[in-house]
């Protein structure tokens, strides 16, 4: 279980990120995507993790949509991209 970021702070997982290659121009995210960030979560102990999809077909560059997902284990946050 190997997420593609991990930013540590005295040796703890302090955030945990991954970035996923789906068009994300929908502006939905997966559901599979965020069970795979609440299975990391949990094996590194860790409360914060990000999902950073690529939005293809937007015509804005930078950050386009931020959803927010609050669960038991911690604070999912599913970013836009352009």
């Amino acid at each position: 279980v190997r997420p593609d970021l991990m930013f540590l702070s005295h040796g703890k997982v302090k955030y945990i990120a991954d970035t996923k290659y789906k068009d994300f121009s929908d502006l939905k995210f997966r559901n599979e995507d965020v069970y795979q960030m609440l299975a990391y979560l949990l094996r590194h102990r860790c409360r914060e993790g990000f999902l950073i999809y690529p939005a293809f077909n937007a015509s804005n560059i930078g950050l386009l949509k931020t959803i927010h997902i609050d669960t038991e284990i911690g604070t999912i946050s599913v970013h836009g991209v352009c």
